[in-house]
């Protein structure tokens, strides 16, 4: 699949659902989130809009170490905050709805430092992030732990994976 078609085009905004998720139609982002969303292939973290859940989804393009795309690019042209929410805004949000914040929790100085740390990597790559913030709920709430720890418990956990179709491609020039 083309990089242009996958990240280029308008991410729909609207949240995945599990017919969505069991159909032929590609969505890069809706695709990568059904993952969360399906009892089946995720039975133990439910990730719902009424915990205050989220699964954030950006793809990098890297060149020389340094970001030079956050996609998609729909969200906001040429902004930091680039990057596609299953729920909206929840990502900002604490386990009560207070919003917390409002950058992504990786800026793009933070991914070049984070790229550039290794010198033996290319320099020249495509990146996907998928992060998920998660309201978790103690289950036995002993009074003992809950001084110490909130129930619920905001967690954020993150992976980053190579996305071939985001690496910068030289521009050809066209003999005259």
């Amino acid at each position: 699949m083309p990089f242009d078609y996958l990240f280029t085009t308008p991410a729909n905004k609207v949240p995945a659902t599990l017919v969505e998720c069991s159909n032929d139609t590609l969505d890069y982002y809706k695709d990568t989130a059904c993952f969360f969303i399906d009892d089946n292939l995720n039975p133990y973290i439910p990730i719902t809009n009424t915990l205050y859940s989220d699964v954030v989804i950006t793809v990098f393009t890297v060149s020389n170490d340094m970001v030079t795309d956050r996609w998609p690019e729909t969200c906001n042209p040429g902004k930091e905050d680039n990057q596609w929410t299953l729920y909206g805004d929840n990502w900002k949000k604490d386990c009560h709805g207070n919003v917390v914040r409002d950058t992504p929790f990786y800026t793009n100085a933070q991914m070049n430092a984070m790229f550039s740390s290794n010198p033996t990597a290319p320099k020249n790559k495509g990146i996907v992030m998928v992060e998920v913030y998660y309201c978790y709920q103690q289950i036995l709430s002993l009074p003992v732990l809950t001084e110490f720890l909130p129930t619920p418990m905001r967690m954020h956990a993150f992976s980053l994976m190579p996305a071939p179709e985001a690496i910068p491609t030289p521009t050809s020039i066209s003999s005259p």
